[in-house]
C-alpha cells in the first residue's frame, strides 16, 4: 500500500477511508519520522519536506493538499527489537493491522528484502 495514496484517500473522504482500511492487514512503505519506545514509529510518505502531488492528485483534492501532506501513521511493532536498527529518514516497509480510528498499524513487523 502506498502511504501517499492513503494520504490522498484519507483527505478525499475519511469515512470511506475508514470503511475500506479499518481492521485490514496492510503492507505499507514510508519514511521514518520519529522513533519512540512508548509511542511507536511515526511513518510519513514524504522525505525532508518534499511534499508534491501530480496535477491529477491535486484535482482529486480540489487543489488543497495541506492535510494530505500532514498524513502519517504510527507503527506499533509486535517485537520492539524491530525498532533497534531504524534511523530517522530511512525508508521501511511494514505489515500490520490498520486501526483507522487513530491511524495506527498494530502488531506490525518489518519486511526486509
Amino acid at each position: 500500500m502506498d502511504l501517499r495514496e492513503m494520504a490522498i484517500e484519507h483527505y478525499e473522504n475519511d469515512a470511506a477511508f475508514a470503511e475500506k482500511y479499518d481492521g485490514e492487514i496492510l503492507k505499507v512503505t514510508g519514511y521514518v519520522e520519529n522513533i519512540s519506545n512508548w509511542a511507536g514509529v511515526k511513518l510519513v510518505w514524504t522525505q525532508e519536506n518534499q511534499n508534491f502531488f501530480t496535477n491529477e492528485e491535486l484535482e482529486r483534492m480540489n487543489g488543497d493538499a495541506f492535510f494530505a501532506t500532514q498524513f502519517s501513521i504510527t507503527v506499533n511493532f509486535s517485537n520492539e527489537e524491530d525498532m533497534i536498527h531504524l534511523e530517522k529518514g530511512s525508508e521501511i516497509t511494514v505489515v500490520g493491522t490498520f486501526d483507522s480510528f487513530v491511524d495506527n498499524l498494530n502488531d506490525a513487523y518489518l519486511v526486509t528484502d
